[in-house]
């Protein structure tokens, strides 16, 4: 058969669907429900050459397409029907070269052949047509003929514009630098404002969850959320989850004193603007810029008496000038000295007490604020030693034991109580120890080197066996081979310990593998099950022996099945992609180990088809090779083989309509003997060995007669052209038969029809052919009579009688 039905259907769809409505090409299914035999009409420039005469331009070429047997490994048969001047194209076939190829679809290969028709693309070397060949080379300026547009162009889709983006908030310069008037409050419009956001980082692939604890453990808030924002957000684990929930609570809390500390700062208050900025870095220790904000507000706190100072004393010289205005009364009056005196004096006691007073409000505020500045910094202290900040923690005590010895005259207790305070932190063992790198680690201080590598490993030995113990093996293998890879020390990890660890690392890695080869076996997926049951052979002597011989037995029999799982299915791939002798090796590797697995009947016979099928399709392919490259004896070999090999093997290939398939193969061998004998004829033409030519095709006639195609129209036709081919040729031999006679005995001729030419002298004959009567064959001669004089061309006419087979001396009147 030529096809199964369903592929026919396909194709006849896609080819319908294609071509329906082309302004090019149209074809019309000549044969099968549904059909495998098209003709396709090309409405297209190309060249032909009728009767040997001149290349001319044509339109409207005509090619039968057929859907041959064992498709789509085998290309489909594709011949002209009209007369098509082409390398490739011949009266019997077109060579399609390396175009056609198991994925190629019938559209596809419908166009390319409108394209060789077109002048697009043929073959430069062994080409079918030689005198096509040699035309196509020689004019390469004509071609192709027409710019053709083969293939519907598509709309372009329309592109939708993107809505821009809403303007986003942001701090200006101002918003970060605000100055401070605590004596005289301007009013001002309260906002909500944010702290400045750190740097983008580019995205990263993967995390350190480590990492990320740690950043937690240390305050360091906003870089955990920046850290977070790297990670794919729709795969993100749920530890990281809580992770980025607690960060961003914690970044939340700092946000909103950060606001309190800017709306207290603007409502003149620097005591709590400084106490919020202060707990800010209790909460999150990286947030941005916090230390010059702080920095900031000294600065300015320091500055703004001054500047109230300089208010006052204004307002005093204010008063002053308004005093020494004089009064329009109308008239002038003289005043008494003594009372000018006495005003003065009132007005310059006013602005020295009120100078006083401000300058002692003023050391009172500004001892104040020294005050809450050094509890802020021992705070801080504080906080830091917490975090274990030590060098940090040092610098922040120093600093507020340096501000609080510039605290004069106001509460001497609570100054006190402060530089005690600062004094106790200072010499307290942790921070000494803290300074020193040390840790404090179950009662002991160990360098900071050592706890952490205890810290570390005891939380990478709790996730392991957290893992272990869920069978999620793989992380459990990367946090056991962490902890190997630590030092061994009865303070850090001791013997026992790395043990038990090494043991459990071992029995997870064999696991991780083995349960990964039985998931591949189970999925069909037999190359991955091969290499990972082999791997976790190479892993069984890792086990214990109680644990290693329970796996032995399995880990064969899973091997086995799927190697032969795998090398049945790399032959059905190689028999997909028609590599035959591949396939059929693959299908031998696969029987081969069937003697370790219970292989079902279906199964064996199934490969064993396959491998027939195969061998049958290798012997067709190998008869294409061999007819694409002109090889026509090889090729013909092949297909007898096929054809043998497809009757003695019916029942193991289970085909239906054998009959059918054989009769196929047969019409494909005629058609290469045709192909090839019409060449070797052609080739005997070219050298004017007539007779030779006139055999071979007398032998194609027999050929064709004997067959039983002799009454298809494909072969009818072509016997036919052979006969009238053989009848040019018998005529042609004829005719040079007789011209040869005439110039061989043409002296005694003449001289027996001119009584007085001499023999001798006659020179240059010619002769040519006339006209057929039916009876006769006539023949004119012509040569020179020299001698002494001038020299004269002797003509007569000659005549074969084709029924006596005399020659004789014909009239032109006859």
């Amino acid at each position: 058969m030529s096809a199964a039905p369903n592929p026919l259907v396909e194709i006849y769809r896609q080819l319908s669907e294609q071509f329906s409505c082309h302004r090019a090409i149209s074809l019309v299914p000549t044969k099968g429900d549904p059909p495998d035999r098209y003709e396709i009409s090309y409405n297209v420039k190309g060249l032909s050459r009728p009767a040997k005469g001149d290349v001319i331009e044509t339109t409207g070429h005509i090619v039968e397409l057929t859907i041959p047997f064992g498709f789509p490994h085998f290309p489909p048969s594709c011949k002209p029907k009209s007369n098509i001047f082409h390398p490739d194209f011949d009266p019997a076939a077109i060579c399609l070269g390396d175009f056609w190829h198991q994925d190629c679809q019938l559209p596809d290969l419908v166009l390319y052949i409108g394209r060789m028709i077109n002048g697009e693309f043929y073959s430069r070397t062994n080409a079918f047509n030689e005198e096509a060949c040699i035309w196509y080379g020689n004019h390469p300026d004509v071609l192709p003929l027409a710019e053709v547009e083969w293939r519907e162009r598509q709309a372009a889709q329309d592109v939708l514009e993107k809505n821009d983006k809403p303007d986003i908030d942001t701090l200006d310069e101002s918003d970060l630098c605000t100055t401070f008037d605590f004596l005289a409050i301007d009013e001002v419009t309260e906002k909500e404002e944010s702290p400045d956001e750190p740097p983008s980082v580019a995205p990263a692939p993967t995390y350190d969850a480590d990492l990320l604890n740690l950043f937690e453990k240390q305050k360091r808030f906003f870089t955990l959320r920046e850290s977070v924002k790297r990670i794919d957000s729709d795969n993100l684990p749920e530890e990281l989850k809580t992770l980025a929930a607690r960060a961003k609570e914690a970044i939340s809390q700092a946000e909103d004193l950060f606001r309190e500390s800017r709306k207290a700062e603007k409502r003149g208050d620097a005591r709590s603007a400084f106490d919020a900025l202060a707990k800010i870095n209790e909460i999150a220790e990286d947030f941005p810029d916090l230390e010059n904000h702080l920095r900031r507000l000294r600065e300015a706190a320091e500055g703004e008496p001054e500047a109230a100072i300089s208010r006052v004393d204004k307002s005093a010289e204010d008063r002053e000038k308004k005093a020494k205005a004089p009064r329009s009364t109308g008239k002038i009056a003289a005043i008494p000295s003594f009372r000018w005196n006495r005003k003065i004096i009132g007005s310059l006691l006013a602005g020295s007490v009120a100078i006083f007073l401000a300058a002692s409000g003023y050391s009172y505020w500004s001892a104040m604020t020294k005050l809450d500045a050094a509890e802020a910094a021992s705070s801080r202290c504080t906080a830091l030693l917490e975090k274990g900040e030590f060098e940090n923690a040092k610098r922040s005590c120093e600093e507020a034991l340096t501000i609080s010895n510039n605290v004069k005259f106001i509460m001497p207790d609570r100054v006190e109580q402060l530089r005690k305070h600062l004094g106790q932190t200072l010499q307290s063992e942790k921070m000494n120890q803290g300074l020193k790198g040390m840790v404090l680690v179950d009662g002991i201080y160990l360098a900071k080197k050592d706890a952490e590598i205890i810290e570390t490993s005891r939380q990478l030995r709790t996730e392991a066996e957290e893992f272990y113990h869920q069978k999620n093996w793989q992380p459990a293998i990367d946090r056991y081979a962490r902890v190997l890879a630590m030092p061994v020390a009865p303070h850090v990890i001791s013997a026992e310990i790395a043990a038990d660890v090494k043991t459990k690392h071992d029995f997870a890695q064999f696991r991780l593998v083995h349960d990964s080869a039985l998931q591949s076996l189970q999925n069909g997926k037999w190359r991955e099950a091969v290499t990972e049951l082999i791997k976790a052979e190479g892993l069984l002597h890792l086990l214990p022996e109680g644990d290693r011989s329970q796996y032995v037995i399995n880990l064969k029999n899973a091997l086995a099945k799927s190697t032969f799982e795998q090398s049945r299915e790399q032959g059905d791939l190689f028999f997909a992609n028609s590599e035959w002798q591949k396939a059929m090796a693959a299908y031998e590797l696969a029987l081969s180990t069937t003697e370790n697995v219970a292989l079902p009947k279906e199964s064996f016979d199934m490969i064993h088809r396959n491998m027939k099928r195969a061998e049958l399709y290798d012997l067709i392919d190998q008869g294409i090779k061999s007819f694409g490259a002109g090889a026509w004896d090889e090729a013909i070999g092949d297909y007898r083989k096929a054809e043998e090999f497809l009757a003695s093997h019916q029942a193991h290939l289970n085909v239906t309509d054998a009959e059918k398939n054989i009769k196929k193969l047969s019409r494909i061998i005629l058609q290469s003997l045709i192909v090839r004998d019409r060449q070797l004829a052609a080739d005997h033409l070219e050298k004017n060995e007539l007779p030779v030519a006139g055999n071979i095709y007398r032998r194609l006639i027999d050929r064709i007669d004997n067959s039983p195609f002799s009454g298809e129209g494909e072969f009818l036709a072509a016997r036919n052209e052979f006969y009238a081919t053989v009848q040019t040729l018998d005529e042609k031999m004829f005719i040079a038969e007789k011209s040869s006679y005439l110039e061989n005995e043409y002296r005694p001729l003449f001289a027996a029809n001119y009584p007085t030419a001499v023999a001798a002298n006659l020179v240059n004959p010619h002769i040519s052919f006339t006209k057929d009567t039916g009876d006769k064959a006539v023949f004119k001669m012509q040569c020179t009579e020299t001698g002494g004089g001038r020299p004269l061309t002797l003509v007569m006419y000659y005549a074969f009688n084709k029924k006596n087979g005399q020659w004789e001396l014909h009239s032109e009147q006859q």
